[in-house]
């Protein structure tokens, strides 16, 4: 029930220091979207608030409240230092004052105390301490979890099959080390797991939320409170929906229940009325995973299928033995020559599939690594031949840029060439890949990113975190951009305006080269390593000691800076690596396949509820400034790290590249 403060998402590293960086975990009106997935922070609040707690308030002499989370109908969530410990972040969770006088809320609340210190895994969340308030209410103190839910990764089209295996392998360990103590979690769902990590398919997955855990031999369990259907209607069990008793069976269909929909993007039942749910469980999966994701193995889908069996005695009796052959099928399939390229099969994938297989299959994975590898080998080779004529030589010189125009803002937009070149990265996420070349037709794009004096004279505010007129603005939303190039298309000025589509913001970074970055990354950007009071091996606290991470850049004074400071790139623009992610105009998509060739906006497919950033920022590694990286965002979010820059084209030319 525990996760990262929504703008603190140490998942990535350049949500640091107070950042407020959109993330898919962020709040939302979707409560699936959030990272506080305990029942207080869904939409079943009574309207009672938590006592007001001021901020700064130290509990037991060592817990420093910082801020509130989250609270809804049962409890409340905070943010804490362990003083300590070196101010390492914890959270603290209560209850409200209604559910002191609930002798049922009291006792689930200290069972679920029982229940984390029972299991000692790293894929459970871990209790750290408890107590009382000054008023007698108890609270417990938690492991602070980052990352994103694996919610907030799931997509319509489903999600890599090979990062499904890993990540469904990891969940199986889990939750057998908490069956192990006699622990049913019994509310499953993606919103009670979470995915840490910088990469996808190379996630640490932790269990959250033990809330309605069933505990048994339970030292605090009252024998006179009467059985009651708890948990999530699509994803519980049918001896669970009918409030019958729970095994590691059950929670074995709650995990088929996630696989299912991680492979597919939808939820094997999907009943109109809650109603429903019981007959339709016992009618059985209608729709077979591989009617909907035919890449899908046919011994994996077996496997599903097996699990979300309604009679509990049918199922995988262990979650571990569910995890471990869900995860040797997909990579059985892969072995009998499922398409590399269409699933993204890396061998740090089957890598994670590795550390969990049994003895007897250790020389066929193997042999699908070595596989895996001379595949991504050749077709590197096949897809970036040296003798290339449309791709860029990295020697060669560098694309000149025209000239500038400057409207009546002050603002100046230098004119970009049309051209063709190499998008996206072999050397970096699946979302960057597969590579293309695209065309672009000329355009006219920021010399710098939008300031906050250019900001303020159009909207007349600043919403800005780190204040100065030269910096970018930052803490602005992809939909209040939309109100600002509103506003200054009412200025009748003779230009039309927009925010850059992806690829035109990938040619713009590039400038003609083809490597990770335009240039020398210390001379051109802003970024951990280099934006602070001194230099910092910020790669190397991301290693070693990434739970203070943000403090640490904090400390360095890591802050936007003001424009044209750094050297700029071969079209003359300044800051495309660093300072501030950048907002384009694009839906975010999972890959490129697809994608379109002419330079227009992405306006079809992928995933609807979020947009896409580029270039990284002051609190990202050198890693995450890469030309070709790619970020996620809600439109609505918000982030002290996340800038713009617009395109102006002269009212005649053609500026509907957002379609």
């Amino acid at each position: 029930m525990i996760a990262s403060p929504n703008e603190n998402d140490s998942s990535n590293p350049e949500t640091a220091e107070g950042s407020t960086t959109p993330q898919p975990e962020s709040p939302s009106s979707d409560p699936s979207k959030s990272t506080l997935v305990d029942e207080s922070t869904l939409p079943r609040s009574s309207g009672e608030a938590p006592k007001t707690w001021p901020i700064g308030l130290i509990l037991d002499d060592r817990y420093f409240i910082e801020k509130e989370l989250g609270h809804g109908g049962i409890g409340a969530v905070y943010l804490a230092r362990d003083r300590k410990l070196h101010d390492r972040l914890v959270v603290v969770k209560v209850l409200l004052e209604k559910s002191l006088r609930s002798e049922r809320i009291l006792e689930k609340f200290q069972q679920e105390k029982e229940a984390l210190s029972r299991v000692d895994h790293p894929g459970i969340i871990g209790i750290l301490d408890n107590g009382n308030l000054p008023d007698g209410n108890p609270y417990i103190v938690m492991q602070y979890v980052s990352g994103v839910n694996l919610r907030a990764v799931l997509s319509p089209e489903g999600l890599d099959l090979m990062r499904t295996a890993g990540i469904i392998g990891q969940l199986g360990n889990a939750l057998a080390a908490a069956h192990g103590e006699g622990i049913y979690h019994r509310d499953l769902k993606p919103e009670n797991i979470m995915l840490q990590g910088p990469t996808p398919g190379e996630e640490q997955v932790r269990v959250i939320d033990f809330g309605v855990a069933k505990v048994t031999d339970s030292r605090v369990a009252l024998s006179t409170v009467t059985p009651t259907t708890l948990g999530t209607y699509g994803y519980m069990s049918p001896e669970q929906f009918r409030g019958e008793r729970v095994t590691a069976a059950s929670d074995v269909y709650s995990l088929g229940a996630i696989a299912y929909e991680m492979v597919t993007g939808r939820r094997p039942l999907n009943p109109e009325t809650v109603g429903q749910l019981g007959e339709m469980q016992r009618q059985g999966v209608r729709i077979r995973p591989r009617d909907l994701r035919p890449a899908l193995p046919e011994a994996a889908q077996e496997v599903i299928l097996k699990a979300l069996s309604f009679e509990p005695r049918s199922r995988y009796q262990s979650a571990r033995e569910f995890g471990d052959s869900f995860s040797l099928a997909v990579s059985a399939g892969v072995e009998s020559g499922m398409s590399p390229s269409s699933e993204q099969v890396s061998p740090v994938n089957l890598l994670a599939v590795l550390t969990r297989a049994r003895p007897t299959t250790l020389i066929a994975i193997a042999v699908i690594i070595v596989a895996a590898l001379l595949v991504t080998v050749w077709a590197t080779f096949l897809r970036e031949p040296a003798n290339r004529s449309d791709v860029p030589s990295s020697n060669a010189p560098p694309v000149s840029a025209g000239k500038s125009i400057t409207n009546s803002l002050g603002m100046e937009f230098v004119h970009l060439p049309a051209g063709s070149f190499l998008m996206g990265s072999t050397n970096g996420e699946h979302d960057e890949q597969p590579p293309r070349t695209v065309d672009v037709e000329s355009f006219y794009l920021g010399r710098c990113e939008v300031t906050q004096a250019q900001w303020q004279a159009v909207m007349r505010t600043n919403p800005s975190h780190f204040r100065g007129a030269d910096r970018p603005v930052d803490n602005i939303s992809w939909d209040e951009i939309q109100e600002f190039i509103k506003k200054l298309h009412a200025m009748g000025d003779g230009y039309t305006y927009r925010l850059p589509t992806e690829s035109e913001w990938e040619y713009a970074c590039r400038a003609g080269s083809t490597g990770d970055f335009a240039g020398d990354l210390d001379l051109m950007a802003w970024y951990a390593n280099n934006s602070g009071r001194q230099r910092l091996d910020a790669d190397e606290i991301w290693r070693t000691d990434r739970d203070n991470y943000a403090q640490r850049l904090a400390a360095n004074a890591s802050e936007t800076h003001p424009v044209r400071q750094k050297q700029p790139n071969a079209f003359g623009l300044y800051d495309m690596h660093g300072n501030a992610w950048e907002w384009c105009a694009d839906y975010y998509h999972q890959n490129y396949i697809g994608a379109p060739t002419d330079g227009g906006a992405w306006l079809s497919g992928g995933d609807m509820n979020y947009r896409v950033m580029r270039g990284g920022s002051r609190a990202s590694i050198r890693e995450r400034c890469r030309c070709a990286i790619r970020k996620l965002s809600a439109p609505s979010g918000h982030g002290n790290d996340v800038g713009f820059r617009i395109v102006a084209m002269p009212i005649g030319h053609d500026a509907a590249k957002t379609g």
